[in-house]
């Protein structure tokens, strides 16, 4: 057990501050534009959607990814290839020690985008009491694509949908490194990657939904093939 610890700490001491940084950097510019809108709204959709909350999030969310797929690569500056060969485990225990961390760093920016929706939310009922009544904020709220999107409520088929989607971008970040490390540029990651990356800021009308389960099923197929491709090449390399 302790030998795993060490292994996932080496990629939280590289990459934790990185992604603290990108993570900060991207509220703060959110809420920033969101303070510079004029004061005619109609709605915290039209907030949102002026002061471009959801396509800032796909741009820290995608500087997160880009972090957590090459470190350990030949392009973070980290020559891990040989150290992490000399380890007492495969590098598909590596990999998947990695995967889970970075999902933890998923799970960090999600919560951080929350606490950015809840806080324009807070900032709308101060700064606009009588153009944007407090039932009038929480329909908005449900009905915003992006903070439904994060936080669903009794939508539980989109916290499936959303676990499904962390889970698939933590490991594909983690199997680029492992396929980077080998001199390949793996076209199964970056699809899931663009794919993610549409999924977040996707509508909810009802071809949005569609389209979303068909991301999402496209997701888990390419997250199997690299899982059990990595599997049978470490299993011939033994």
């Amino acid at each position: 057990m302790k030998q795993y610890t060490s292994i996932m700490a080496l990629a939280v001491r590289a990459l934790l501050g990185k992604v603290l940084a990108v993570t900060a950097a991207t509220a703060a510019i959110q809420l920033a534009v969101f303070r510079l809108i004029p004061e005619q709204v109609s709605s915290l959709y039209n907030l949102q959607r002026e002061s471009w909350t959801a396509p800032l999030a796909a741009l820290g969310l995608t500087a997160v990814l880009v972090l957590l797929a090459l470190h350990g690569g030949p392009l973070s500056g980290v020559r891990t290839s040989y150290t992490l060969r000399r380890l007492p485990v495969s590098e598909q225990t590596v990999t998947i020690l990695w995967a889970v961390v970075y999902l933890g760093f998923l799970l960090l920016f999600w919560a951080a985008e929350v606490g950015v929706v809840l806080l324009q939310q807070h900032w709308t009922a101060l700064l606009y009491p009588s153009q944007v009544p407090a039932f009038q904020r929480f329909s908005d709220n449900y009905s915003t694509p992006f903070f439904h999107g994060l936080l669903p409520l009794y939508d539980w088929p989109r916290y499936l949908c959303n676990a499904i989607w962390l889970i698939a971008l933590a490991w594909n970040a983690a199997a680029f490194s492992y396929q980077h490390r080998r001199g390949r540029l793996p076209g199964g990651g970056i699809l899931v990657l663009i794919l993610g990356l549409l999924f977040f800021v996707m509508g909810e009308t009802t071809s949005g939904m569609v389209v979303s389960i068909l991301f999402t099923f496209v997701m888990v197929m390419v997250t199997l093939w690299s899982f059990f491709s990595l599997r049978e090449e470490e299993a011939g390399d033994a």
